[in-house]
C-alpha cells in the first residue's frame, strides 16, 4: 500500500492530468462537430482551454508536475486523428508555456498564491502574451510542413495560436485557482450576486448572438459593465467568474450561429472575439486588483487608527494608578457621613466603573455583560444627578449577555444619548438599551432615547463618537455588521447588528 502522501501525489497527479485531457479535448470537439472541414489557420481552435488548465495546475501543484501535460497527446491522436508529432510537438509547447508562465508570475509577479495584487496580475499578462509563443511557432510551422496549411495560413495560425492560448490563461487560471482556494462563489451578496449573473447571461446573449450573425452589429462592449461592476463590487474571484461566464456565452453563441458563418469570415470573427475576451479579461482583473489594494489600504488605515486609540487609551490607563484611585475614593467615601447616601453611592458607583474600565484586559472583544456592567454604574451615577428627569429601562436578554463585543462601545452611546437628548427632550427624558439575538443569530443592539437627532453632534464629545464606532466595526467585522440612525415618533433609535463570532 502507497504511503499517504505518495497516494495523495498521486491522485493529484491523475486529477489534473485528466483536467488538462479535457480541456485538451472540448475544442477539438467542438472544432470537429462546427467545421468538419477545418478553417484556414486552425481558427477552429477557438480559446485552447488546457493552457488555462495547465498553468493553473502547475501553479497549485509546483512545477514538478509539468509532465503530465503530455497526457493530453492520448486524447488529440486517438479521438481526433492528429498526427503523431503534431500532438508531442503541442504538448511539448503547452508544457513549456505553463513552465514559463508560473515562473515569469513567481519570479516577476511575486505570486504569493492569488491574484489580487497589480503586480501580479501585469506579470499575468505578460505571461498570456509571451509564454505561448513557442507552441504558437511550432505547430503552424508543423502544419505547413504537413501541407495541411498553406504557407501564406501560417501568420494566421501563429495569431490564432497565441490569442487561443492567451486567453485561457487568463480567464481560467485565476478562476481555478480561486476555486481550489475556496474563495468563490461568495455568498456575502446572494441575491446581489445572482441578479448580476442574470444581467451577464442576458447580455452575452444579446452581444454575441450579433457578433456571430455577422450583420455588421456589434454590442460585445455590453459585457465590460458586467465584468468591471464584479471586479469592483465583490472581488478577484468573482471577476473571474464573470470571465468563465463571458467564455461560455461565447460558446453557446458560436455554437447557435457557426452554421451561418461563412468560411472565409470565420476566421476574422473568432479572432475578433478571442482579442476582445484578451482586453476584458485584462480590464477585469486590473482592476479587481487595484479595487482589493484599495480595500487592503483602507483596512490598514482603519487598522492604525485603532491602534492609535487604543494606544491613547493604555496612556491614559498607564498614568494612573487603579489601586490608588480606588483606595481614594474608599477613603473619600469614608469621610462623608451615614446621611449623605447619595454622594456615597456615587463614589461607589464612579469606583465601580473605573474598575470596569482600567481593569479590563487587553483586548479588541469581550462579552456584553462585562460592556452592560461599566454601562450600569454609569447609569447609576447618572440617575443620581438627574434623579426624576431621567427614566433608563434596560432589557438586556440572558442569552445576548455571553455575546462578544467590542470593548468600550456601548457606554459612550448612553452617554451620548444622555447627553444629547436631555438638551432636546421635553419634560421627562426617557432611555431604553435593548439587546437580544435575532433569528438569524445576530447580536441586536438598540440604545433609544426621547428627543431629536443632531446631525454632527455626536462625535464631539465623546473621544471615539459614532463615526468612530463605525470604523471599529467595520475593521472587526467588515461589511457584516451595520449601524442604523433611526428618527420616529419622538425617539432616536442607534440600531446595531453584529454577526455571530466566527
Amino acid at each position: 500500500m502507497l504511503p499517504n502522501h505518495r497516494f495523495q501525489t498521486l491522485w493529484r497527479a491523475v486529477a489534473f492530468g485528466a483536467a488538462s485531457a479535457l480541456a485538451v479535448s472540448l475544442p477539438l470537439a467542438l472544432g470537429r462537430l462546427l467545421w468538419p472541414g477545418g478553417l484556414s489557420g486552425g481558427a477552429e481552435f477557438i480559446f485552447w482551454l488546457a493552457s488555462g488548465v495547465n498553468v493553473a495546475g502547475l501553479l497549485l501543484l509546483g512545477w514538478r508536475f509539468w509532465p503530465v501535460v503530455y497526457v493530453g497527446v492520448f486524447p488529440a491522436w486517438f479521438f481526433f486523428g492528429q498526427s503523431p508529432a503534431q500532438c508531442f510537438l503541442g504538448a511539448t509547447g503547452n508544457g513549456v508555456e505553463a513552465l514559463l508562465a508560473i515562473w515569469i508570475l513567481r519570479r516577476l509577479g511575486q505570486y504569493r498564491g492569488g491574484f489580487g495584487q497589480t503586480r501580479t496580475v501585469l506579470s499575468l499578462l505578460f505571461a498570456a502574451t509571451v509564454a505561448p509563443m513557442l507552441g504558437a511557432l511550432t505547430v503552424p510551422a508543423l502544419l505547413v510542413h504537413e501541407g495541411r496549411f498553406a504557407k501564406p495560413e501560417f501568420w494566421l495560425g501563429l495569431g490564432n495560436w497565441a490569442l487561443a492560448n492567451g486567453t485561457a490563461i487568463l480567464v481560467l487560471t485565476p478562476l481555478l485557482v480561486a476555486l481550489r482556494r475556496g474563495e468563490w462563489p461568495s455568498c456575502r451578496h446572494p441575491r446581489e450576486a445572482g441578479l448580476w449573473v442574470v444581467c451577464g447571461v442576458l447580455c452575452g446573449w444579446v452581444a454575441f448572438d450579433a457578433v456571430f450573425q455577422a450583420r455588421g452589429v456589434n454590442f460585445a462592449f455590453l459585457m465590460f459593465p458586467f465584468v468591471i461592476f464584479a471586479a469592483i463590487r465583490f472581488g478577484q474571484a468573482e471577476a473571474s467568474a464573470a470571465l468563465a461566464i463571458v467564455m461560455g456565452s461565447l460558446y453557446i453563441a458560436l455554437a447557435r450561429h457557426a452554421g451561418q458563418l461563412a468560411p472565409e469570415s470565420a476566421p476574422g470573427i473568432l479572432w475578433f472575439v478571442q482579442a476582445f475576451l484578451w482586453v476584458l479579461s485584462a480590464t477585469g482583473l486590473l482592476v479587481a486588483a487595484l479595487a482589493a489594494e484599495r480595500r487592503d489600504a483602507q483596512t490598514h488605515a482603519l487598522e492604525a487608527s485603532l491602534r492609535e486609540e487604543r494606544a491613547r487609551l493604555d496612556a491614559l490607563r498607564y498614568q494612573i494608578n487603579p489601586h490608588f484611585l480606588f483606595n481614594t475614593l474608599n477613603s473619600l467615601r469614608a469621610t462623608l457621613p451615614l446621611e449623605a447616601e447619595t454622594s456615597r453611592g456615587m463614589i461607589t458607583e464612579l469606583a465601580g466603573y473605573l474598575r470596569t474600565t482600567l481593569e479590563a484586559p487587553d483586548t479588541d472583544l469581550a462579552p456584553l455583560r462585562e460592556e452592560a456592567a461599566a454601562m450600569s454604574h454609569y447609569l447609576a451615577i447618572e440617575q443620581k444627578r438627574f434623579g426624576e428627569a431621567l427614566h433608563v429601562e434596560l432589557a438586556l436578554a440572558p442569552e445576548a449577555l455571553a455575546r462578544p463585543v467590542p470593548v468600550f462601545f456601548l457606554q459612550p452611546l448612553v452617554e451620548n444619548a444622555i447627553r444629547h437628548g436631555l438638551e432636546a427632550s421635553q419634560g421627562r427624558f426617557h432611555l431604553r438599551v435593548e439587546a437580544a439575538l435575532d433569528a438569524r443569530g445576530h447580536l441586536a443592539l438598540q440604545v433609544a432615547n426621547t428627543g431629536t437627532w443632531r446631525e454632527g453632534a455626536t462625535p464631539g464629545h465623546t473621544g471615539l463618537g459614532l463615526a468612530n464606532i463605525r470604523r471599529r466595526l467595520e475593521l472587526l467585522y467588515g461589511k457584516t455588521a451595520t449601524v442604523e440612525i433611526v428618527c420616529t415618533n419622538g425617539w432616536v433609535r442607534i440600531c446595531l447588528t453584529l454577526p455571530p463570532p466566527a
